[in-house]
């Protein structure tokens, strides 16, 4: 049971940090969208979600 908490806790952490890696302008060339700031228009910025909750 104590190693399912972590790997469950690793993988939210993969996940938070897949969705900052894609969504941060800059970070990574946008390979789905023409401007860089449309994935972060559709799909929301981690750091601001998580400082307005």
């Amino acid at each position: 049971m104590k190693y399912l908490r972590l790997w469950q806790l690793g993988l939210l952490v993969v996940i938070f940090v897949v969705w900052y890696l894609l969504t941060t302008p800059g970070l990574l060339p946008n390979f789905m969208f023409e401007n860089d700031r449309q994935a972060a228009f559709f799909f929301g910025e981690p750091l601001k979600i998580f400082e307005r909750i």
